[in-house]
């Protein structure tokens, strides 16, 4: 597991992947099952934009508010299609290097055992 959280990070962290989210716990590591802490992703490229401040000192400054906040709603918006955008990159990113390093453990453990039956096989080669 802590195999796998290190190249889940890995892959977060290299700079091939623009715009990728981040995942950490403000501990060190974290584990997809939430063990030793649940991960939390956060954007790494999406801003939040600030409220507007709504003082309404007179009848004049009542529509300027309400065109600040029509300039806020707008801005929410792009930026919760920022974060699903970044989100959806991040999982393909994730998924792809998952798979990628499952196989590659595979593998590897396949050609351990290729190699330990050799080591066998020369082992008791002279006692057959």
């Amino acid at each position: 597991m802590r195999f796998f959280v290190l190249t889940l990070l890995g892959v977060l962290l290299t700079p091939g992947f623009a715009s990728c989210g981040e995942i950490s716990t403000g501990i060190g590591s974290c584990g997809i099952d939430g063990w030793p802490a649940p991960c939390r992703w956060k954007s790494s490229s999406c801003r939040k934009p600030s409220p507007p401040s709504f003082a309404v000192y007179d009848r004049a400054a009542v529509q300027r508010v309400i065109d600040d906040y029509n300039t806020y709603a707008s801005k929410v918006k792009d930026y919760q299609h920022c974060i699903d955008n970044e989100a959806a990159r991040d999982v393909r990113n994730i998924r792809r290097s998952i798979l990628d390093d499952a196989q590659k453990s595979v593998r590897n453990a396949e050609d351990e055992l290729q190699r330990e039956r050799s080591n066998l096989n020369t082992a008791i080669s002279k006692y057959r």
